[in-house]
């Protein structure tokens, strides 16, 4: 099960947002779409914008897909770690032996 951030504010790429207008739909992905409510431009460039979530809209084909993140005081730190696969066969028969398709470098506590 994943954990969605939910934060009234979030940080976008400007330049994601440079073609976009008020009243248009973008998607945040892993979110939802969301209405642009007002846009402030500087020298041509998106500073802020400000939207409402529109959940119900599940409409995302035509939408600007833009990644998000959490403000840092919204953010938690975490640690990463990869497992390499352990067995090396996409399915194990019936009969056969599984321990000679356990990856030689796995090791079992």
């Amino acid at each position: 099960m994943s954990q969605i951030t939910r934060s009234p504010t979030v940080l976008v790429e400007a330049a994601d947002l440079a073609s976009s207008k008020e009243d248009d739909v973008v998607t945040l992905l892993d979110w939802g779409n969301v209405v642009l409510e007002s846009l402030t431009r500087q020298g041509g460039k998106v500073t802020a914008a400000s939207g409402r979530m529109d959940l119900a809209n599940k409409s995302f084909g035509n939408t600007v897909k833009l990644t998000w993140i959490a403000p840092e005081d919204a953010t938690v730190q975490a640690v990463a770690i990869e497992y390499t696969p352990l067995i090396n066969i996409a399915c194990v028969f019936v009969g056969a032996c599984p321990h000679k398709r356990v990856c030689r470098f796995a090791f079992f506590c």
